[in-house]
């Protein structure tokens, strides 16, 4: 589907389906924002499902990655169907739209310089919205929508900017909601407001919040303030609706001292949750409910009226200023107008100098458009958008190739990952760790009994050896042979590990258990902690090998395998190691 088409409408069938098995259903959005707006629109449908939904949010996300195969809907996702096969595993399958789409794509229009577009895109901003046709603008940068605004007050035209400042921010959803209001223009970095709505005519709700928000805290405070009842003011002729249940309502209100003790974000609140709380618990909040429900009747009305008034002036306009590095922002943007069957109209507006066409269009293209403007008027031809499609393509295999170049090298970690994870659970899981701690100084007598005698060592210095690992001194015949000397290690071990068994056994029941669980986790975590800063340093080792012909990645692979190994082998060591002089002070 489509940006625009319903997907998160869409998406629950698939969800309540599989979450109705038994089975846990991940619906995943591009941010925390459309996270929380989703969880609460979309609750009560699960609800009437016997569903319950809950919220997660980056900062509630484990750092860890998982990889978890789920269903995804997501507008754009076409043009990066290579990707999601090769790397992801995932197939990419195009749903129709329940409704024709009647957004219209305009070609590209190429000027020769930055002067000469900005210019034609205020100037056209000017005739589109004389008209009435609200117009949305998506620029790359917060610097970029400050510049257009400013070229837009030379027109003495109004306007709303949307970008990443902290004081846009939290009106994000509110501005992008609206900008489908007749005249309205709206300026936005293309990231801004995804996921909302824009309802041509306006969005009602939010202008009902808005409106409702302006009377109760008036009333409110003039209430409080003056003594007396704000009916008998004549400030009541500023109310848009004033129907006898409106107004007894919400004179009842004003008598509720739960309600009047509200603070001005208190009142805020209390509507935002309006949505969410589907069955009101206190009597205010079903008193805001029924307002909120008789405003509606009547906003209902006049957005019908906006919204056709709207669609015969050609429904939303959107104005690009420059293609993006990806196909994907540049379909996210057109996908803003034209939405469920709305009619729409986009277009870009490019120059010679844009990043884009500069880095990756190359010389003889930059020599072509120059030879075809003979004066400032654009330029438009399919060997332009051939040009123009190449270039971004150029820029996603890039990208494409430095994401799979990532992956390759977190896939090798994301292996010892699940190892070392394994290996914690079952220490976590398990009641005793008695067979481990054998299993573990078995191991690592025979490994450096094996390392010494490849490197030649004399018997005395491998019994001086094992008596500093072990702390004890033992009573060996040098001629011994290697097999019997294992064995007599063996036996050795055995029986200092028993002694240390029956000396923690002192301390009560499950001491011992709880010693080794400790000691075993503490090490796995100190040696995985010191691996991956190793493997971080690796990584930026083996990339200056390329230049010697050899593969990074390969080299990487290769070495990561042999530390992980060694980890192995010292974790082994530490455990077996500090257990055995561990004592209880």
């Amino acid at each position: 589907m489509k940006t625009g088409e319903g997907k998160t409408l869409v998406a629950t069938l698939a969800a309540s389906l599989n979450a109705l098995t038994g089975k846990g259903v991940h619906i995943i959005t591009v941010n925390d924002y459309l996270a929380s707006r989703d969880h609460a629109s979309m609750s009560p449908i699960y609800s009437l499902l016997g569903l319950n939904t809950g919220l997660i949010q980056d900062d509630m996300a484990k750092l860890e990655r998982k990889k978890i195969t789920m269903p995804m809907m997501t507008g754009t996702g076409k043009t990066a169907e290579v990707e999601f096969e090769k790397i992801y595993k995932l197939s990419v399958d195009e749903v129709p739209t329940a409704r024709p789409t009647l957004r219209k794509d305009l070609p590209d229009l190429v000027y020769k310089d930055q002067f000469l577009k900005w210019n034609a895109i205020s100037k056209t901003c000017n005739e589109i919205s004389s008209t009435g046709q609200p117009v949305l603008i998506g620029t790359t940068t917060i610097e970029k929508s400050e510049m257009l605004a400013e070229l837009l007050n030379e027109y003495k035209l109004s306007y709303q900017l949307l970008n990443a400042k902290p004081e846009n921010v939290r009106r994000e959803s509110e501005i992008v909601a609206q900008a489908g209001n007749r005249g309205a223009i709206t300026i936005a970095t293309n990231m801004a407001g995804r996921g909302t709505d824009i309802i041509l005519g306006g969005n009602s709700i939010f202008s009902l919040q808005k409106e409702l928000y302006d009377i109760l805290t008036l009333s409110r405070n003039y209430a409080l303030s003056k003594g007396m009842n704000i009916f008998q003011s004549p400030l009541k002729s500023q109310f848009k609706c004033t129907s006898q249940n409106f107004l007894s309502v919400l004179l009842s209100l004003l008598k509720d001292p739960v309600f009047l003790e509200l603070s001005d974000i208190g009142i805020l609140r209390a509507l935002k949750q309006n949505d969410t709380n589907s069955i009101p618990n206190l009597s205010y909040q079903r008193s805001i409910k029924f307002l909120i429900d008789e405003l509606k009747a009547h906003y209902n009305k006049n957005q019908k009226q906006e919204n056709q008034i709207v669609k015969n002036l050609g429904g939303l306009y959107i104005v690009g200023t420059e293609r993006n590095d990806s196909r994907r922002v540049d379909n996210q943007l057109r996908g803003r107008c034209g939405r469920q069957g709305d009619p729409g109209t986009s277009q870009f507006f490019l120059s010679l100098d844009d990043n884009l066409l500069r880095l990756f269009g190359g010389s003889k293209v930059q020599t072509f458009f120059q030879s075809q403007m003979l004066d400032d008027s654009p330029l438009e031809s399919e060997f332009l958008t051939r040009s123009l499609d190449s270039a971004q393509q150029k820029v996603e295999e890039r990208a494409y190739q430095q994401r799979k170049n990532l992956f390759d090298y977190d896939e090798v970690l994301n292996k010892q990952r699940n190892v070392v994870y394994s290996e914690r659970t079952k220490i976590l899981n398990k009641e005793s760790l008695q067979k481990n701690i054998i299993a573990y100084g078995e191991q690592l007598i025979t490994d450096l009994l094996l390392e010494m005698t490849v490197k030649n060592y004399s018997t005395k210095q491998i019994i001086s050896l094992f008596e500093n690992l072990f702390d004890k001194h033992f009573l060996v015949n040098s001629d011994t042979k290697p097999i019997g000397f294992q064995q007599y290690l063996f036996n050795e071990f055995w029986l200092i590990y028993q002694t240390k068994i029956n000396e923690f056994k002192v301390h009560g029941d499950g001491f011992c258990e709880s010693m080794e669980r400790n000691v075993s986790l503490l090490n796995i975590d100190f040696i995985w902690c010191k691996h991956l800063q190793e493997m971080s340093l690796l990584r930026e080792a083996v990339s200056w090998r390329g230049y010697g012909q050899r593969n990074p990645l390969y080299e990487y692979k290769r070495e990561a395998l042999q530390a992980f190994k060694e980890q192995s082998r010292v974790v082994k060591r530490l455990i077996i190691n500090e257990f055995l002089s561990s004592s209880v002070l």
